[in-house]
């Protein structure tokens, strides 16, 4: 019997308020069991299938910026690190954004050499169920928040929209976030000259991983995370919180580019005085960003993640430094075809990108 997404007429929020989705508060340290990770082995190669999947709210990912730079403390014998997401993300200031802005605007070449190692990046958070992991079986089956770079991005966003040309060749949309009609990822990664590579990844064949569209969505409500959760303010730590942080990793920085004295003046005019103190309380956090997706009573268009601000900002950081001085802006909510009347899985029909 094929599955019927226009019949039927479900209340989202009674479902939801019935199953009881809720998201345990996040634990503050550095293993997150909520979150997946492809398994290496000893030539660094691996490999996995899964499924990409809405949130409860059907957002199907968001993007947020973070900021990952390290000292070697001689005395000690030891590295110092700085890895935490930026509250640029939601529209805040960042020191290290600062700090980035203020090399880069120096005024010399040195400086923009330096601002390099201090720029931001991006980072992708999503749902998945495990298909396949042959590493760690026992994932399988499971759903799991999986973190993802801008190159896969690229990868699931040509499959969600194909180009003109691909699409004369007969390539169709495909809907990778429909758990009943979308499609598995073949996750292959390997050392590449040195650099981990998923350029093996396969999008797979359209399938369904679910019996119907009741047993998807109720696994969807049921353990599936919201990704809204990660774009509230405490998911970030506060700015003097990062400027500490900042403060202990630098006071033991060594320039690569920029004369020392030059390097210190400008670090000291925004954390302050890097003087000997004592290292700072490290917390996990996790920070998204609106990406203006939620699907719950009006859709919004997917495909604005491509054309958004916050998508594209960080890796023109060394050319346009104007941009790092500003909050990232949410990619803007764009008004798409309604739902097909009240049914089950209305969401996910629009979730073609």
């Amino acid at each position: 019997m094929a599955l019927d997404f226009t019949a039927g007429n479900m209340d989202w929020g009674s479902l939801e308020k019935n199953l009881g989705a809720n998201i345990t508060k996040e634990k503050k340290n550095y293993q997150d069991d909520r979150f997946w990770t492809l398994s290496r082995d000893e030539n660094d190669n691996g490999g996995a299938i899964i499924r990409l999947l809405p949130d409860p709210n059907g957002t199907p990912f968001i993007q947020l910026f973070n900021h990952a730079f390290q000292s070697f403390d001689a005395v000690n014998k030891k590295k110092r690190w700085y890895i935490n997401n930026s509250p640029q993300t939601i529209n805040e200031p960042c020191p290290a954004s600062e700090l980035w802005a203020a090399l880069y605007n120096a005024g010399t070449e040195e400086g923009k050499l330096e601002a390099k190692n201090f720029s931001r990046k991006i980072t992708h958070y999503v749902n998945i169920k495990v298909i396949k992991d042959p590493a760690n079986p026992q994932n399988e089956g499971k759903i799991f928040l999986w973190k993802f770079g801008t190159k896969l991005k690229d990868k699931f966003m040509a499959a969600l929209q194909p180009s003109e040309s691909e699409i004369a060749m007969g390539e169709e949309p495909k809907q990778l976030f429909n758990p009943l009609t979308g499609c598995n990822v073949k996750l292959k990664i390997a050392k590449v000259a040195g650099f981990l590579n998923y350029d093996g990844t396969e999008i797979m064949q359209p399938s369904s991983i679910y019996a119907d569209a009741e047993e998807a969505k109720a696994d969807i409500l049921e353990n599936a995370y919201k990704l809204e959760d990660f774009m509230k303010p405490d998911a970030f730590e506060t700015y003097e919180e990062l400027k500490k942080k900042m403060k202990y990793v630098l006071e033991t920085y060594q320039p690569k580019s920029m004369d020392p004295t030059i390097f210190k003046g400008i670090v000291n005019s925004i954390v302050g005085d890097t003087g000997t103190q004592s290292a700072p309380t490290q917390a996990a956090q996790a920070a998204p960003i609106d990406t203006g997706m939620d699907m719950g009573t009006t859709q919004a268009a997917p495909v604005q993640e491509t054309q958004a601000a916050p998508v594209e900002q960080a890796p023109v950081q060394e050319t346009q430094p104007v941009q790092e001085t500003q909050a990232a802006q949410p990619a803007p909510t764009v008004q798409s075809k309604p739902a097909s009347g009240g049914d089950d899985l209305a969401f996910l029909d629009d979730l073609w990108f």
